[in-house]
């Protein structure tokens, strides 16, 4: 909808302006900033997208490991203190969007041993 606007704005300003004459620095200045205006809300948008399509994939794994845990403790299998801290930890840590470019991924203590020591058992 926008790049049809801006079609029709660059088409109304090439009508109000003689063709013949060479465009002037402050039109192409202008057309310019439209370009950069544009690109610049499509690249704010995608990230928008994208952290949202991260943000509900990771609540479904947080849901999911909410009902492995529960399941855990309803079956007696979880009775180790080191473990539950473990589950608790990696169901509370933060997540990462993506928005800022310095954050890092949201580390989970010792899942992969977890994992390991109820293979084992």
């Amino acid at each position: 909808m926008a790049i049809f606007h801006i079609f029709a704005f660059l088409h109304k300003f090439k009508d109000a302006i003689n063709v013949n004459k060479i465009l002037s620095v402050s039109s192409l200045i202008l057309i310019a900033a439209l370009i950069s205006v544009l690109i610049f809300a499509i690249r704010i948008f995608s990230k928008l997208t994208f952290s949202s399509f991260h943000l509900v994939r990771d609540s479904e794994e947080r849901a999911q490991l909410t009902n492995v845990y529960i399941s855990l403790i309803e079956s007696g299998k979880l009775k180790d203190s080191d473990a539950i801290k473990t589950i608790v930890e990696s169901l509370f840590a933060r997540s990462d969007t993506g928005l800022l470019s310095g954050s890092g991924s949201p580390t989970y203590p010792g899942l992969l041993g977890l994992i390991e020591r109820l293979k084992i058992k």
